[in-house]
């Protein structure tokens, strides 16, 4: 597939935009690409949520490019803990929850995330439910979110039909997972199928080999 012509793309505010991809012979938009602006930290502590302008954004864009799309945003939303499990916080690998989910344990649901995810911090979410997830259903314009912000999470999964990534970090500058498993992710758009992307996680043990100690 190819970009569409810059004039094409839809921005929104500092940080927000949608750039549509159109297919390779150019009639016809086949997906969408958002950069969110997630928020910052809220007031009453824990993290914000995007802005109302960026809200109406999400609501519009479906009949602005005629295409379902994928969400890049830093914070992860709330939603994703439904890819979890509570368990007893005696269980092996249990993870205590942030800020209104503390008190209570989780792992990974195997059965909703694909193999090789991995769950190892608390999803760091907005306290409140700020309604971006309503909006991506109800809207049915969008298939996947793409998330970061928590350094030892790396999972994919799917709620209510939209599928969820989290991404690890990829650099040395501050904590995450063992140096072998720092990554980033790559997603492969196929044309035939193109809400249904494949990915996976590039790791630095895999790419560069084992990390030497500075």
């Amino acid at each position: 597939a190819a970009a569409s012509d810059g004039d094409r793309g839809q921005p929104c505010e500092q940080g927000t935009f949608a750039l549509p991809v159109m297919d390779v012979d150019r009639t016809r938009n086949v997906l969408g690409l958002v950069l969110l602006d997630s928020g910052d930290y809220a007031h009453s502590g824990g993290y914000g949520a995007p802005s109302g302008k960026a809200m109406d954004f999400l609501r519009q864009l479906p009949e602005l490019i005629h295409a379902k799309s994928l969400v890049f945003q830093h914070i992860p939303l709330r939603q994703h803990y439904r890819l979890l499990k509570e368990v007893p916080s005696t269980a092996a690998h249990a993870i205590e929850g942030y800020r209104t989910f503390s008190g209570h344990y989780f792992v990974l649901d195997e059965s909703a995330t694909l193999p090789g995810s991995y769950l190892g911090e608390g999803i760091s979410c907005p306290d409140a439910e700020c309604g971006e997830f309503d909006v991506l259903k109800s809207t049915h314009g969008y298939f996947a979110v793409a998330c970061g912000h928590d350094h030892r999470n790396g999972f994919v999964g799917m709620v209510d039909g939209i599928a969820r990534a989290a991404t690890p970090t990829c650099g040395f500058g501050s904590y995450g997972p063992a140096p072998s498993k720092r990554a980033s992710r790559l997603v492969e758009f196929d044309i035939r199928h193109p809400h249904e992307p494949r990915t996976q996680l590039l790791e630095f043990g895999e790419l560069v080999g084992k990390p030497s100690s500075r």
